[in-house]
């Protein structure tokens, strides 16, 4: 009696309260409620409306039921006619459906349309069974293959992968929400019991500023460019210098997010706009003499004499293939893209001085912009006291960096000297009906307006009296800058592969767009031959389709 007494005492007192979340858990049925994945889309700039850019929809999973099976060799005969497959496939799932025996679930087909999966239900087939699937589609396929990203399931959970998929991932899966209630002896729900429920919040709605009509033209350029020139790759960005808005973004080679696992080499995920720093050459020149008028040091109509050359710390510095240009003015130093002249303007700015400019320009830093793995470049050669790092810098070589702190910098000389976040999200829009707006958001005044603005006369001579005459538009005043700068090789030496870039924005006393647009190794020699042109095609379409009044 008395070891009875104790085993109670245990049982009703000491372990009363494992006991008691025991028989809870018996008697409780809880659930997880999944949230609904938050859509993307773009926005037309012009009247607001919305494009798909990413969706969900049902898929399906076919399955077999060996069990309820009755003629496997039938089945897989008809099934094989409404999905289209081939003999060899077919004849391949007539063994596996043969081979099924008793096993309840085999599955079939993964990730069917719902229009298949409802023409394999009218087949009414005995055995043949459906899973509901949530499936993310990307309609743009590779023209925004690198805005998107993708998603991928880990541990049962779909998680975000690169672009805006990976950056929002958080956000974009919402919130999950819970049910908990009591079950009866064979487990389900009893009606009348109380309940316990947490509604899931869905993902918001993110309305992206990528404009559809700007974004399939210019990429479709691009890319028709790039094969013309054989480019080993392509880089286009464009956006509005006003409110740092992205307007189009795209890379190439690009991927299909909707068959993201089919591709060779994982590295083609990577958004090169943010991700691959290069030595951007004279597309620098301006963020040197910019720094050089602010400070009052020289203005566009100072000059110097250029020999050809600069002897430097022992090395010689020469200006492209060679030439020598004489007694030439600042706005020439532009128009000729001269060597020796963006080393004149960078020796007046002085070292530090400089190195705080390229800083306040954006460059160094990461930009922001709401994609997933952006880099920052290098410019730690700016502070290094060698006079040959001020001097190679000054026209863009021995620092490095991204396309889109090069389009950033170039928004600064377009927008009265300032320098705005850049932003490729116009607003979030959450299932309860409240709507978060991204506004402008203005980080530091660069240079002054002055400055900007005598830049961007000096450039507009650029585009009107250099090299780079195709990137103009008949009627418009647009302002620009070539580079072609040579690929430094493995031995860090400079091998004989280039990067053509061409920056620019129109109009140019009052800009509504900064593009860029980079070739990576073309066959052409200089970028005035590749990217100017193709800037040139976009830009004469961009004046048209923002209605842009011709300059006088």
């Amino acid at each position: 009696m008395s070891l009875i007494v104790v085993r109670l005492f245990i049982l009703q007192v000491v372990d009363m309260n494992v006991y008691r979340e025991m028989a809870f858990g018996g008697r409780t049925l809880s659930a997880e409620i999944t949230p609904v994945r938050g859509e993307v889309f773009m926005r037309s700039m012009k009247d607001g409306t919305q494009v798909p850019l990413i969706l969900n929809e049902d898929r399906f999973l076919v399955f077999a039921d060996g069990r309820r099976l009755v003629d496997p060799f039938e089945a897989a005969h008809q099934i094989a006619g409404v999905m289209n497959v081939s003999e060899e496939e077919e004849d391949a799932l007539k063994n596996r459906m043969s081979e099924i025996g008793v096993d309840p679930y085999e599955p079939l087909f993964n990730s069917i349309s719902e229009f298949e999966a409802d023409m394999l239900k009218d087949l009414k087939l005995a055995g043949i069974g459906f899973v509901r699937q949530p499936h993310r589609f990307y309609p743009e396929a590779v023209n925004a293959a690198h805005l998107t990203g993708f998603t991928q399931m880990k541990n049962e959970e779909r998680v975000g992968q690169y672009g805006i998929e990976g950056y929002f991932n958080r956000v974009l899966a919402g919130e999950v929400g819970s049910l908990s209630g009591e079950r009866d002896p064979f487990g389900a729900w009893i009606p009348l019991a109380e309940r316990s429920i947490e509604p899931a919040k869905d993902g918001p709605r993110v309305i992206t500023t990528i404009d559809p009509s700007i974004q399939n033209f210019a990429c479709d350029v691009l890319v028709t460019d790039m094969r013309s020139y054989e480019a080993r790759s392509a880089t286009l960005i464009v956006m509005d210098p006003r409110n740092g808005s992205v307007l189009a973004m795209c890379n190439v080679p690009h991927f299909d997010p909707n068959h993201y696992n089919e591709v060779d080499d994982i590295s083609v995920f990577n958004n090169a706009s943010i991700f691959t720093p290069y030595e951007p050459g004279s597309v620098f020149k301006p963020i040197t003499m910019a720094a050089a008028i602010d400070l009052g040091q020289v203005e566009p109509q100072t000059t110097f004499t250029d020999k050809g050359f600069e002897l430097i710390d022992g090395y010689r510095i020469k200006n492209a293939a060679g030439k020598v240009y004489g007694l030439s003015t600042m706005t020439r130093v532009l128009v000729d893209s001269i060597n020796t002249g963006a080393i004149f303007a960078a020796r007046r700015v002085g070292r530090v001085a400089f190195s705080e400019y390229v800083e306040d320009f954006g460059f160094g830093v990461v930009t922001g912009l709401e994609l997933d793995t952006e880099v920052t470049g290098t410019i730690e050669n700016v502070y290094k006291r060698g006079e040959v790092f001020l001097a190679t810098a000054s026209f863009g070589q021995g620092i490095t960096a991204t396309p889109m702190q090069l389009i950033t910098s170039f928004s600064v000389l377009a927008n009265h000297g300032k320098l705005l976040k850049p932003t490729i999200v116009h607003s979030l829009e959450y299932p309860d009906g409240s709507i978060e707006v991204n506004e402008p958001q203005e980080i530091r005044q660069v240079i002054s307006s002055r400055t900007a603005s005598q830049i961007s006369s000096m450039l507009a001579s650029v585009v009107d009296d250099g090299h780079q005459t195709s990137a103009g538009v008949e009627g418009f005043l647009i302002a620009g800058k070539t580079g072609t700068a040579q690929i430094a090789d493995e031995s860090g030496g400079y091998g004989e592969e280039f990067n053509h870039t061409f920056i620019g924005y129109g109009p140019a006393d009052d800009a509504q767009y900064v593009m860029l647009v980079k070739f990576e190794n073309p066959n052409e020699r200089f970028s005035a031959s590749t990217a100017a042109p193709t800037f040139g095609k976009i830009s004469a379409f961009l004046v048209e389709y923002l209605q842009l009044q011709p300059d006088n």
